[in-house]
């Protein structure tokens, strides 16, 4: 607030507080006799009888039928004629009621100064003495203008003919609107205005169905009320202040009374020697805000808990919830109560007030889905009464009843929206603000889903919103956003220190090959663990899919990015011994099936890495094949040293030749195990490439070793058996390793 604002609305709080509304001057009625035609002042029909045809207030003088007594309003308005006898008497009651306040309510009093820091102790004293003098002034020489402009009414209990006007009577003087046929929503646009000089003078909104038959006018002879009452508003004039459009939902006159529906009016009162900035519905508002903000984020006082199911007795419009704190609370209901602030109103204000306060508070989270649940009780109700009247369905009446409701439909509905995006940011950083070692922020999480589950259900039953996601496609979007934000995070973590940006981190040569890809999957797992065992349970009551699967192939998705091309380029291939390649290459299959191995789906699906290694494994196999021919060379140089050619009873065949076919065996192997399904599909056409690389190897190989012995074959055809006796190659060999 502005300044001048917040001094304006501390005055108007402490006005209300001075002389308080929640101790009302009842009415002292009487039995009395009418010696002329009389008209009751509540019902307006016609007082029957020869004798104590009704009651009358001795203070004010309120005529009315007994019946009509008991719903009354409690507050004797206490008119009096300025030269009447009793005027000082009046006068001095108020002074004293108002110095009883004062004196009892000293707390009440500062906690509102501290809220708005505003004035000193002692400036506050002076405010106080001058807002006593301006109630002493207004109740003893009043002069208003009230201009009352009538500007629509829906959910009427109305016949199929509408021909409906509304009258609207301030103190002696009444006027009424045009009426209006049809069946459509009845539209008037009609202002009036009125002089007045009492400060607590009623304004009497009344919506009438005109009768236009000659019975009516019969009726309207004998009790001046031909028409069928629908419904009516009693205001007083000091709780009329700027012009705003206003809905009241309109209230009964008996207790026979069938009446439905609200009429929106636009009310203000300009009065002698006093100046209204702001509507008494905005200053309301910011008077909430101040005092919320004192109480739970300047003095840290905790959030008042809320039911999640309001007492059955409270309905209606008796329906009282309390949001803040013992003193707080008294001070914005004496201004709602001072100023005709209704409940559902002041309900709406305090979710606005959580929702943009809520990261600053412990358990908003919880209050907010409760005063929800207590919002939709308290209208449901409501339109439960009218439809009783009505009968034209639940859904229909509520979504009038919140457009008739002064905080709103479309503002409540953009406050809703507001909230659920604030709550879907809060999933996207889940890592961050529901960490998984903090039980009571994990307990946040789940209230955060709750919440959300709570406000799409609203939007639906209570505002009439079709929402385009469901709660469990909005949660798993949410937390998929922050996937990627926690992969960026381990990417930046794994970088090496001496990476300069150019090219591929996880080519930067370190004291481990590939430490950055190490490194990168162990930290992955870890995240993915944290989302199967702690996240996945905890929101699985409101998502139909297991968030630790999609975590998994997120994760999965996001680390095949970060290396699929890698080893396009031939130089990237050698900045590594190829044995490191290899390694990296078993890594990532225990990598990948950590993650989807029990992934529902994946269990079929031929993983795509290896077609990655695929250069890498050929260069493995050029650094293998020519291991292999320097380990043929040393082994027929020993045998060849040593004479190791003779033949043996367990070996049938050279030392050399053992030698030469094991080393490939291992070859073999190692291939063979890339491709080894353990719980991992098998890429057939990577595994095709690779073994018919590795026969040119063995090709390349056993075609040395022939060499090799070719150049060493004796002229001696006699010596030729021993010769073959040297390569003698048994067929199981041959076999094991083709």
């Amino acid at each position: 607030m502005d300044e001048d604002m917040r001094v304006h609305v501390y005055k108007r709080a402490v006005e209300a507080l001075v002389y308080p509304a929640s101790d009302p001057d009842a009415h002292r009625f009487e039995k009395w006799t009418a010696h002329k035609p009389t008209n009751c002042s509540e019902c307006n029909s016609l007082l029957w009888g020869l004798s104590k045809q009704g009651v009358k207030c001795t203070s004010c003088g309120k005529i009315c039928h007994e019946r009509c007594a008991t719903i009354a309003s409690q507050e004797c308005f206490q008119i009096h004629d300025q030269h009447s006898s009793s005027l000082d008497l009046y006068l001095a009651a108020i002074s004293e009621k108002m110095h009883r306040t004062v004196i009892n309510n000293t707390i009440m009093f500062k906690t509102l100064r501290d809220a708005f820091f505003v004035v000193s102790e002692d400036d506050n004293d002076i405010i106080i003495e001058e807002i006593r003098r301006k109630i002493l002034n207004l109740a003893q020489t009043f002069s208003a203008v009230v201009k009352v402009k009538v500007i629509a009414a829906q959910g009427l209990n109305a016949t199929k003919d509408k021909r409906v006007y509304v009258s609207v009577a301030v103190g002696q003087s009444r006027k009424r609107t045009k009426t209006f046929k049809g069946d459509g929503i009845p539209y008037w646009n009609e202002e009036f205005s009125f002089e007045c000089y009492n400060y607590h003078e009623p304004i009497q909104i009344r919506v009438w169905n005109e009768r236009d038959t000659a019975f009516a006018m019969v009726k309207h002879k004998l009790t001046k009320e031909p028409d069928v009452f629908l419904g009516e508003k009693v205001i007083e004039v000091r709780r009329v202040g700027a012009p705003r459009d206003v809905w009241y939902k309109l209230e009964r006159r008996t207790t026979d009374s069938q009446v439905s529906g609200s009429i929106n009016v636009n009310l203000s009162a300009i009065v002698e020697n006093d100046i209204t900035i702001a509507p008494f519905h905005d200053q309301y508002m910011r008077l909430h805000e101040q005092m919320f903000v004192h109480m739970h984020l300047t003095q840290s006082s905790p959030l008042l808990p809320i039911s999640p199911e309001p007492n059955k007795e409270d309905e209606g419009e008796n329906y009282k919830l309390k949001f803040l704190p013992q003193v707080a609370q008294e001070i914005i209901d004496e201004f709602a109560l001072r100023y005709a602030v209704e409940p559902i109103f002041r309900m709406m204000v305090h979710y606005q007030l959580l929702v943009k306060y809520h990261h600053s508070l412990n358990s908003a989270l919880l209050v907010m889905e409760n005063l929800l649940r207590n919002l939709r009780y308290q209208m449901f109700t409501l339109v439960a009464a009218d439809n009783a009247v009505r009968a034209v369905g639940a859904t229909r009446l509520m979504e009038e009843y919140f457009d008739s409701s002064n905080f709103g439909r479309d503002n409540f509905a953009r406050l809703l929206d507001k909230l659920l995006s604030s709550l879907r940011l809060d999933l996207q950083q889940y890592r961050e603000l529901y960490p998984a070692n903090d039980q009571m922020k994990l307990q946040d999480l789940v209230e955060t889903c709750q919440l959300m589950g709570s406000v799409l259900e609203f939007q639906q039953q209570a505002m009439g919103i079709l929402t385009t996601g469901k709660l469990s496609d909005m949660i798993v979007e949410s937390m998929k956003e922050c996937l990627k934000s926690t992969f960026e995070l381990i990417i930046s973590n794994c970088v090496p220190s001496g990476f300069s940006g150019q090219g591929h981190p996880g080519l930067v040569k370190s004291e481990t090959p590939f430490q950055f890809f190490n490194q990168l999957m162990e930290q992955i797992q870890a995240a993915v663990n944290d989302d199967r065992t702690i996240y996945a349970p905890l929101i699985s009551r409101f998502c139909s899919q297991n968030f630790g699967d999609t975590s998994s192939l997120e994760m999965w998705n996001m680390f095949c990015s970060t290396i699929e091309n890698l080893f396009d380029e031939p130089t990237n291939i050698e900045i590594f011994p190829p044995n490191a390649n290899i390694h990296l290459l078993y890594s990532i299959k225990r990598f990948y099936k950590f993650l989807l191995e029990d992934v529902p789906g994946c269990e079929k699906v031929v993983p795509v890495y290896h077609h990655w290694f695929i250069p890498c494994v050929r260069h493995w196999l050029k650094e293998y094949q020519h291991s292999a021919l320097l380990f043929v060379d040393n082994a027929w140089d020993d045998d060849k040293n040593n004479d190791k050619f003779a033949r043996h009873q367990n070996q049938p065949y050279s030392n050399s030749v053992y030698q030469m076919f094991f080393f490939l065996n291992k070859g073999y192997e190692l291939l063979h195990s890339l491709h080894t399904p353990d719980g991992v599909p098998m890429d057939e056409d990577a595994k095709h490439v690779h073994f018919h690389d590795f026969s040119d190897v063995i090709c390349s190989v056993v075609g040395h070793y022939v060499d090799k012995v070719s150049e060493h074959l004796p002229d001696s055809v006699g010596e030729l058996e021993q010769v073959c006796t040297w390569i003698r190659i048994e067929g199981c060999q041959w076999r094991q390793v083709l």
